[in-house]
């Protein structure tokens, strides 16, 4: 939804999750009073177009509508340290397929599942893309058996480094 590439950088300020909004409305708000002139630097470093902060709301399936809004305590050290906030919202429980909305290539690709498909170096990469993207670890935007001959011929690349490794 912007207008196109941007650079940043992300901090994971919980390993908990899902982390209810309030939480990380505390988290953040904690984090601007303490880091507030290295935000103010940041801000003003050339180059730097917006400081963005982003919170998730998981909004449950049943409910009919929301409305969000930070509290007074995050607002003021946002706006103190020149920091935009965001709020993304998804709904709790709704399962979407990645698939079946992914249905494109790379440009230029050269896609040949013949090789792979059905080995059990496949079945063992298919098997950990698909639980990285069951637990919300990985997003797939492209095909998701492209993405599994890719890491498959990576691997075969690597052979003698990886199995090098595993006898450690």
């Amino acid at each position: 939804m912007g207008n196109g590439p941007t650079n940043g950088l992300e901090l994971l300020l919980s390993h908990e999750r899902p982390i209810a909004l309030s939480k990380q409305e505390e988290i953040a708000a904690a984090y601007l009073k303490a880091h507030r002139d290295e935000l103010r630097v940041l801000a003003e470093f050339p180059g730097v177009e917006a400081l963005n902060l982003g919170l998730a709301y998981r909004l449950p399936l049943n409910a009919t509508g929301s409305a969000l809004g930070p509290p007074s305590k995050l607002m003021f050290h946002a706006l103190d340290t020149g920091v935009s906030l965001k709020y993304y919202v998804t709904l709790e429980g709704r399962q979407v397929d990645p698939r079946s909305k992914i249905n494109r290539l790379p440009k230029d690709s050269l896609y040949n599942l013949e090789h792979w498909e059905g080995t059990p170096l496949w079945r063992a990469v298919e098997k950990a893309v698909a639980g990285l993207v069951r637990d919300g670890l990985l997003i797939e935007d492209t095909l998701h058996e492209f993405i599994v001959e890719r890491i498959c011929n990576a691997v075969k690349r690597r052979k003698k480094a990886i199995t090098s490794q595993l006898d450690c």
